[in-house]
């Protein structure tokens, strides 16, 4: 048994499964840049938790049963008529989550909630924001 087939026997055993999956790749790039044992820790750590927190991120967008790919600039206001465009922004601000302030979505367009929920989720990760899943669920 090789050393890269111990190590992915114990990225079994320890449920690393995105190491195990791109182990031959890893070791193909530490190889090329020769990090330091503590950046090669690192990076590989790094990975795993980004693959884990995207997995965890693609299985909740997935339970949500909203439709994918809503982004909140296509939103059209003149189909509704209940929020105003400056409404739509100051909402985007997320300030109403630091002020722990509940927003309802009311009235018979189902589709027009859904779009917005959908992208309110779907906000770009550079802006700062707390996890809206527990906000947004109906």
């Amino acid at each position: 048994m090789t050393q890269a087939d111990n190590i992915k026997d114990y990225c079994i055993r320890l449920k690393l499964s995105y190491i195990h999956q791109k182990l031959s790749a890893v070791i193909l790039k530490a190889q090329e840049s020769q990090p330091t044992y503590i950046d090669f820790l690192e990076d590989i750590l790094r990975m795993e938790s980004e693959m884990r927190e995207s997995h965890t991120r693609d299985v909740r967008v997935k339970m949500s049963r909203i439709p994918l790919k809503h982004n909140l600039d296509d939103y059209d206001f003149n189909f509704v008529s209940g929020i105003s465009q400056r409404e739509m922004n100051e909402l985007r601000q997320l300030a109403w989550m630091e002020q722990a302030y509940n927003i309802v979505l009311m009235g018979p367009l189902v589709r027009a909630r859904r779009t917005w929920r959908q992208g309110l989720y779907m906000m770009p990760s550079s802006v700062e924001r707390k996890d809206t899943s527990s906000q947004c669920r109906n």
